[in-house]
């Protein structure tokens, strides 16, 4: 089934925990301003980008204050945005790209531990990101990141920091 979502801010899991999941081809999630990810202390959110779905926004905050985890998986499974893992001190995000999904920040950033603790993967052939900005590892004073790539995955900036 096809659904389409558009909204102007988002937060996932700012109390408590929380899943959201994109789905199949023609699935998409656009929102005009930032994604907010486990905004609190002690929150965990997930997000889900499946089987040829697509995610949008300015900006997604993996780990705002808590625990952020985002899976893109499948042939033109899509995050378009500005992705930021381990927003702030003491929280952690982690994006995994795999079976050909891809993250394109068009024209903007992806930060890998940006104050806090980040770690993304890109598995698999077709697997991608896409950083047109700035791709860094371990961003800012007192954060952690770990990027790996492996089995064909493919990572692509114009400047990389990695700390």
């Amino acid at each position: 089934m096809e659904v389409q979502v558009t909204s102007q801010d988002t937060s996932f899991g700012n109390s408590g925990a929380s899943t959201v999941t994109l789905k199949g081809a023609g699935s998409s999630y656009t929102n005009g301003f930032d994604t907010n990810m486990a905004g609190n202390s002690g929150s965990n959110s997930t997000l889900l980008i499946q089987n040829g779905s697509t995610f949008t926004s300015r900006s997604v905050n993996v780990g705002l204050s808590g625990i952020g985890t985002v899976t893109i998986d499948g042939a033109n499974s899509v995050l378009n945005g500005a992705i930021l893992l381990g927003t702030n001190s003491d929280d952690q995000g982690t994006a995994t790209i795999q079976n050909g999904g891809s993250i394109a920040t068009g024209g903007n950033i992806a930060y890998i531990g940006d104050l806090g603790t980040g770690n993304m993967t890109i598995d698999g052939i077709e697997s991608s990101l896409t950083a047109a900005f700035q791709l860094s590892v371990g961003h800012g004073a007192g954060s952690n990141g770990t990027f790996t790539i492996q089995n064909g995955g493919m990572a692509s900036s114009y400047r990389c920091l990695c700390r």
